[in-house]
């Protein structure tokens, strides 16, 4: 989807983002989004990207604690990401994360939609949750 629209580039759990700084503060989501116009006209081959994404995934695990799960879910809320998916397997449910919107839960016959983030982008929680299944 985002190489036939060319919206941007997409990361998974290795690549990192400096969100913050004075202190720096780093996010490496499971899943991270951004949007071409937002990213640096030359992306570094090692290192941060010094961008807020635009579309964050978390998949909740049986390890994660619940502290740093709300740490991070404060973080994403004060840099304002425009979307965040957290989606927990365990419960088969997913919930979406919009500024200024009151958080919504689906459950597994639910979709996620990019909304302005990615237009014309939605997938079932079902599918996603049968991909790591397969895992």
């Amino acid at each position: 989807f985002l190489r036939t629209n060319r919206l941007g580039r997409l990361s998974v759990a290795e690549g990192g983002f400096l969100v913050e700084t004075d202190p720096d503060t780093v996010v490496a989501p499971d899943v991270a989004f951004v949007a071409s116009e937002h990213l640096p006209e030359v992306v570094p081959p090692r290192g941060y990207l010094a961008v807020r994404p635009d579309l964050i995934v978390e998949v909740i695990s049986p390890t994660d604690e619940r502290r740093e799960i709300r740490m991070k879910r404060a973080l994403y809320d004060r840099i304002a990401v425009p979307i965040v998916w957290w989606i927990d397997p365990q419960r088969e449910t997913a919930s979406i994360h919009i500024p200024g919107q009151e958080v919504k839960m689906i459950d597994r016959n639910g979709r996620l939609d990019g909304r302005d983030v990615l237009p014309g982008f939605s997938i079932a929680l079902a599918e996603i949750l049968e991909q790591r299944e397969s895992l």
